[in-house]
């Protein structure tokens, strides 16, 4: 099964606008790629030469055995 997940990165790697764009269908998977972002926050700041303020990150969490 597949989980999208997208959000936003802020300038100091701040992880915010978390939104499940697709289910897997399956809730402990979809809670597992919500958990993996979460647990990622922050992430470094966005690199000094990147002019904008905020990166939009489309993510894609595919569950294997």
């Amino acid at each position: 099964p597949r989980v999208v997940m997208t959000f936003q990165i802020l300038r100091d790697g701040t992880i915010t606008n978390i939104e499940r764009s697709r289910s897997s269908g399956i809730d402990s998977v979809d809670r597992s790629a919500l958990r993996a972002i979460l647990d990622s926050n922050p992430l470094t700041p966005l690199p000094a030469e990147y002019a904008g303020s905020v990166v939009t990150v489309e993510f894609w969490f595919d569950f294997r055995r």
